[in-house]
């Protein structure tokens, strides 16, 4: 068996392939390894030797570094700057205080007017502080300093005398003050007792005069509802006869209503009941049976009232004879005041027969004056008695804690008038609060101060006004440093400070 070759054996010219050759078939002869593989060996120790060659220059890099070239260095100490940022503002320069010095408003607090004394400035001084410029006559102002002045001493000799108590001249007018004061009630009291029985005398007479009159009118008053109650009843008997048909009925209404009156006229016509059957009937109850009740009550003299009532409730227990109720009840009243009215009204006029006669309208009103008169000179006498006790006791007993309050008082009423008369007073002479140069004056020497004053300038205190860009406003605070210029002064600078921004 002839063996071919390996497919993969390279043939004439053609690349050798890198790998290992397969064993040749079974039975052939194989070339020799050491031909066949020198090529590869030899690439094989190139790439070897480049690497060892790599590591060993690295490894030498890293024993001997290169030495490299530092460039110098130059050291500054460090320090904290502020970055200023400024604004310029034009404005216009004056006077941060000006007064307007007037007596209506001087430095001592008080207003005061008055004829201007004397100007000791012109404008254009310079003045001081506590300078007077200006001053008001003051005869008037003094005048007043001293009667506040009288009037404090006076009220502190008032306390003096006051804690240092009463003298024995004192304390016996006191006593006497009291005896005195007794004798003038007892006087006064007797008066009036003498004032007040005339006017009742009077009063007497008079009233007998008017009760007369008023019974007589009274009883005439009853008499004349006495008929026209009774003509009230006969009117609605006759019509109820003439519309209801009930013969029966209509016979038997007026003598329920007779008996019923008789009955209540016998027993208010006696002298023991006709003042009682006045009272139960004036004013009337409130209907007929509570009147006709209440007469009964009365002491039993003549009939039994309530069985002649029960009669005549029987006769209008009907609707149709109700309305007869009305008229009887005006009657019984009538009936039952009609005796003592009259008795009373003749009493009344006998009375009046038996008196002096009717006072007159002038000598009642008199009678009245002077007891008025009387009792207020009473009550003026007992106000005196009080007073001089209570004097007396004061003057033996020393001073009451009311009366030492009192009189701190008037003692601080009087300081606290001493104190604004000097007030007004120190208040007419005009001074300069801080110094400054006047600048205008519109008062003049010899006429009233009115609203006239002193203009002061503080040039101490002097402001810039000035107007800002609205891109500027927000860099400028209240306290910040400012520096003034003037084109009037060049390279003239003053500090400043803001003090405000609108």
């Amino acid at each position: 068996m002839t063996a071919s070759p390996d497919p993969r054996t390279p043939e004439a010219g053609t690349a050798p392939t890198i790998g290992r050759p397969r064993a040749a078939a079974r039975g052939a002869a194989a070339p020799k390894r050491g031909a066949r593989f020198t090529w590869w060996r030899l690439l094989v120790g190139a790439v070897l030797v480049a690497v060892l060659g790599f590591a060993g220059w690295q490894g030498w890099q890293k024993l001997h570094p290169a030495t490299k070239t530092v460039a110098a260095v130059q050291t500054v100490p460090a320090t904290r700057r502020s970055i200023v940022e400024s604004v310029t503002l034009p404005g216009t320069v004056g006077s941060g205080r000006t007064s307007k010095l007037s007596f209506a408003s001087s430095s001592s607090g008080a207003s005061i007017s008055g004829i201007v004394k004397s100007i000791s400035v012109k404008t254009g001084d310079t003045v001081t502080a506590g300078q007077e410029v200006a001053q008001l006559d003051t005869t008037s102002l003094d005048l007043a300093v001293k009667s506040a002045q009288s009037s404090l001493t006076t009220a502190q000799i008032k306390m003096q005398q006051l804690l240092a108590g009463a003298l024995a001249s004192d304390a016996a007018s006191a006593v006497q003050a009291v005896i005195t004061a007794t004798g003038n009630v007892l006087t006064a009291q007797n008066t009036l007792t003498t004032a007040q029985t005339n006017l009742n005398a009077i009063q007497n007479n008079a009233g007998v005069a008017t009760q007369a009159a008023t019974a007589q009118q009274a009883s005439d008053n009853i008499n004349a509802q006495l008929v026209t109650a009774q003509a009230a009843v006969s009117d609605f008997i006759t019509q109820y006869k003439n519309t209801a048909n009930d013969a029966f009925g209509s016979g038997t209404l007026q003598p329920a209503v007779d008996t019923l009156v008789k009955a209540v006229d016998s027993r208010c016509s006696t002298l023991a009941t006709r003042d009682g059957c006045v009272d139960a009937a004036m004013p009337p109850g409130s209907d007929l049976t509570s009147l006709v009740t209440a007469l009964n009550n009365l002491p039993q003299i003549g009939p039994d009232l309530l069985s002649a009532l029960k009669s005549f409730n029987d006769a209008t227990g009907s609707a149709a004879t109700a309305g007869l109720r009305a008229p009887t009840l005006l009657l019984v009243q009538a009936t039952a005041a009609r005796a003592g009215l009259a008795a009373r009204a003749s009493n009344l006029a006998l009375a009046q027969s038996g008196s002096s006669g009717n006072p007159t309208a002038d000598a009642l009103a008199s009678a009245v004056r002077t007891r008025d008169a009387a009792s207020q000179a009473l009550e003026a006498a007992r106000a005196g008695y009080n007073a001089a006790v209570a004097k007396r006791d004061q003057v033996l007993g020393g001073p009451l804690p009311t009366d030492i309050a009192l009189q701190e008082q008037s003692i601080s009423q009087a300081s606290i008038a001493l104190q604004k008369a000097q007030n007004d007073r120190a208040g007419a002479s005009l001074i300069a609060p801080y110094a400054g140069v006047i600048g205008a004056i519109t008062m003049n020497v010899g006429e009233q101060s009115g609203s006239g004053s002193i203009v002061l300038i503080d040039q101490g205190a002097m402001q810039l006004q000035a107007s800002s860009q609205e891109s500027d406003i927000a860099k400028i605070k209240v306290g910040q440093t400012a520096s003034l210029a003037f084109d009037a002064y060049a390279g003239v600078t003053v500090p400043g400070v803001v003090i405000s921004v609108a």
